[in-house]
């Protein structure tokens, strides 16, 4: 094996810090969370949150790509649950998934980036997080107030 350059030294000694960084975030958060009771055990969505912010195998790199692949499907599967749900399909909103991605999306607000092209990644599923909750939000209000579909009232 050739001797490391100064930057290979470098490189290593940032990925240990970082490693150590983001041992002790989730120390602190398991900390606050046993500090306020955590949640129940047949709590699914606690469990994914707990699982996405306490795993200390890997980087947080490595973190972050596994929750952006985990979120984009699971976004698809609420929308797709709240367009049954709106059309009249399913009689209850998706109100368990839609914890569990509000979690998950939280999550990953609170992770670091380190590369540009994460960030970009981070940026766009987030934008399109947005755009969801904001139509999922528009439509429960129409259908609250009477506006929404197949509850349209017709007037002459």
């Amino acid at each position: 094996m050739a001797p490391k350059d100064g930057w290979e030294r470098l490189r290593e000694r940032e990925d240990q810090e970082e490693r150590e960084r983001e041992e002790a975030l989730q120390a602190e958060l398991l900390k606050k969370r046993l500090q306020s009771g955590g949640r129940s055990k047949g709590d699914a969505a606690g469990d994914l949150a707990r699982e996405a912010s306490l795993q200390t195998s890997g980087s947080s790199t490595e973190k972050l790509i596994e929750l952006l692949d985990r979120v984009e499907p699971l976004m698809e599967q609420v929308h797709i649950l709240y367009s049954q749900y709106f059309t009249g399909v399913e009689r209850l909103p998706p109100v368990e998934r839609r914890k569990q991605l509000d979690q998950i999306m939280n999550s990953l607000a609170l992770m670091p980036k380190p590369t540009q092209v994460l960030q970009f990644r981070f940026k766009s599923v987030q934008s399109r997080y947005q755009s969801f909750c904001e139509q999922w939000e528009r439509k429960l209000r129409d259908m609250e107030s009477g506006k929404g579909p197949g509850r349209i009232s017709r007037q002459k």
